[in-house]
């Protein structure tokens, strides 16, 4: 099976996120990329920037993982008392080389941010239209509940996303940086990015019924 066939995975961190663990985990289910991550810094600031990882992937890599990717969220929102990442890892059946895939997800972002402390951020979603910024959905928060719910969350609707963002592309409304996915309890509720006119482009993603 060639790398196109797997789905690609990009990632990049700073300092102090273990990206060999992540690749490790990773590999076992895509084709892994590593990088780094370049920032501008300000001429007035602080010197030290948050943590941050960034992991996107093709469309090859998510969509095939949708349906799993659903039928847990829906196991999630039964065990809605469940937070701890142990509870919630409980939840996988890893039955199914997709589910399996999914747990290694989110468990690899989950430990990324365990290991940012306090502060940092999350940068998940797609390549496209550059793998720069992506489609992402960005999350700070350190809760193994809210992570999980946005990286399935997003997994669950990769394709649909895609869709969206190519057919804006195509359109004009080109963005200037990352394109934003909101979700909210693992259903997104919006897009939105700044086009290359600096005008802020917002587009809801119609909601499907999860199985």
């Amino acid at each position: 099976m060639d790398a196109d066939e797997r789905g690609i995975i990009e990632i990049a961190a700073t300092p102090g996120i273990d990206q060999s663990g992540i690749s490790s985990l990773l590999a076992q289910h895509f084709a892994v990329k590593r990088g780094g991550i370049f920032f501008v810094r300000a001429a007035v600031g602080p010197t030290e920037l948050p943590p941050l990882i960034q992991l996107v992937g093709t469309v090859a890599a998510f969509a095939p993982l949708s349906v799993a990717a659903t039928a847990f969220l829906t196991r999630l929102s039964e065990k809605a008392a469940d937070a701890s990442w142990k509870a919630i890892e409980r939840l996988f059946s890893r039955r199914h080389k997709d589910e399996a895939a999914i747990a290694d997800l989110a468990s690899s972002i989950v430990k990324a941010r365990n290991q940012m402390g306090d502060v940092g951020s999350v940068f998940f979603g797609l390549n496209f239209p550059h793998s720069h910024g992506g489609t992402v959905v960005i999350v700070s928060s350190g809760d193994a509940r809210t992570i999980t719910e946005a990286v399935v969350g997003f997994v669950a609707r990769a394709e649909d996303i895609s869709r969206v963002v190519e057919a804006e592309v195509a359109a004009g409304t080109k963005p200037s940086g990352h394109v934003r996915v909101e979700i909210d309890r693992g259903r997104v509720t919006e897009i939105h990015w700044i086009d290359q006119n600096f005008t802020v482009q917002v587009r809801p993603l119609p909601q499907q019924e999860q199985q």
